[in-house]
């Protein structure tokens, strides 16, 4: 199997980690050794999986389970049995995805939709008011604000509420530390992982204490006012509340309160960041090419903004989607072999585990055609493209573990950029500013400013 040039005795391929950049630096390697490889750390060897055909065949569920490795295993010193970073064989996560999955239905969506549209009303306010946005504060902002509102029925205080707004960014603070401190962490090797460890540990125990402390006190106050109907109405109980109060349709069971905790601690963190993430993408690419803004402003409907005009829309859809082939959130993830694999004429035993490279496989020429390196959002319209069955798209992962928000996260960011397009006309501040993207778990883009402008009215 080709690995890196360099490689030095006892050692390994350490010439060839990337600890800043780890994932961009494996989608060069990519591109030098093919379409699968593997890299030698001490003794750990990590096989990569690049290529979209042989990342498809790693989507097989009957040969191949999800494995929590990286990131996501150094992510549950905050996040616990989270439903992303529990354990398959963990009976709270299978206890929890059930009692959570009615929270994720069309009919859910129609609701958390109203959250979403006061968001978006909320962004244009602020906006309005305003010629330059740092673009990944006030992503951040409606992000948090769009799930802390849907899915537990209050406002953060973060668009145009400071009073609450103090503690929230303190908490916001801290988990960005622990985002920071899974992703380089995980590129350590072992020496040096535990010199950084012990330095780092002091500050990760205040800012995971931090953390639990904020979502333990948003739990007791309900606990106290009873239950929240979703946006203030009478729809229906919000997130928090299906669990806290749901049994389990199999063993009749309710939540323990740490996995509520734990719960919530992921909507947060996973909510968020990857939708953040992804507007990011959006918007500079919206700011790069105005003629993006005046294809995506033709297909709004009529200023319409309701739930059913927002879904259908197929021309935002595949804007997105475009986004997230080229950058997805999160840019890889971990699966393990149930029995012995080939994967392109290498021999894979049961057990072991590769990393499919989503960033790369997306990006595949063989599957998505010469042009795959290129933004070109009408292939997620091209009919031809999304039958291929080679095609390889897996911005949320795979399986029975794939993100249970998907459709939250999509709609969502439908929601916001809908609203920004029919209000504001967008340009980089630095006219000539590329897209750099910065890794801490996720894959978001540095930040950057975007000039903002009313859209000028006809007639």
């Amino acid at each position: 199997m080709p690995f890196p040039n360099g490689r030095i005795p006892f050692l390994g391929d350490v010439r060839s980690v990337d600890r800043k950049n780890p994932t961009q630096h494996e989608m060069q390697l990519v591109d030098q050794l093919g379409p699968i490889y593997q890299r030698l750390l001490l003794r750990d060897r990590l096989i990569v999986v690049g290529g979209g055909e042989l990342a498809r065949q790693c989507l097989d569920e009957r040969n191949w389970a999800r494995a929590l490795i990286g990131p996501g295993a150094k992510l549950r010193s905050v996040a616990g049995s989270g439903l992303f970073t529990a354990r398959s064989s963990d009976p709270l996560w299978g206890q929890a995805r059930r009692i959570l999955t009615p929270g994720f239905s069309q009919e859910a969506m129609r609701v958390y939709h109203r959250a979403m549209q006061s968001v978006s009303d909320d962004l244009t306010a602020k906006w309005n008011d305003l010629s330059d946005v740092s673009v990944h504060e006030d992503m951040t902002a409606a992000t948090l604000e769009v799930i802390s509102r849907a899915g537990f029925s209050q406002s953060m205080g973060l668009l145009g509420e400071p009073a609450q707004a103090s503690e929230t960014k303190e908490f916001l603070s801290a988990l960005e530390r622990t985002l920071d401190w899974a992703s380089q962490s995980s590129n350590d090797l072992p020496i040096v992982g535990w010199v950084r460890g012990r330095h780092a540990k002091p500050q990760l125990s205040r800012d995971v204490a931090f953390a639990q402390n904020y979502v333990d006190d948003l739990i007791k106050v309900r606990r106290r006012t009873g239950v929240a109907r979703a946006n203030g109405g009478e729809e229906g109980p919000d997130l928090l509340d299906l669990m806290m109060n749901s049994e389990d349709p199999e063993t009749g069971q309710t939540l323990p309160d740490e996995n509520i905790r734990d719960q919530v601690l992921t909507f947060l963190v996973a909510g968020h960041e990857t939708t953040a993430a992804l507007l990011e993408v959006a918007l500079h690419y919206l700011a790069s090419a105005p003629t993006v803004a005046t294809t995506l402003r033709s297909s709004l409907d009529a200023g319409s903004t309701t739930y059913e005009s927002i879904a259908k829309n197929r021309v935002l859809r595949a804007f997105l989607s475009e986004c997230l082939r080229l950058w997805p959130p999160v840019p890889g993830f971990f699966r393990v072999a149930r029995t012995d694999q080939n994967l392109g004429g290498f021999e894979i035993p049961a057990g072991r585990a590769v990393f499919v490279l989503a960033l790369a496989a997306q990006r595949d020429h063989k599957v998505w055609g010469t042009d795959a390196s290129e933004f070109r959002a009408s292939r997620f319209i091209d009919t031809r493209i999304t039958a291929r069955s080679g095609e390889f798209f897996a911005p949320w992962g795979a399986g029975p573990r794939s993100c249970i928000g998907r459709q939250f996260a999509l709609h969502e960011a439908a929601v916001l950029l809908s609203g920004i397009v029919a209000n504001f006309d967008v340009d980089l501040v630095d006219r000539h500013e590329p897209i750099r993207m910065r890794e801490r778990g996720t894959l978001r883009p540095e930040p950057f400013t975007i000039g903002v402008s009313r859209v000028a009215m006809e007639g």
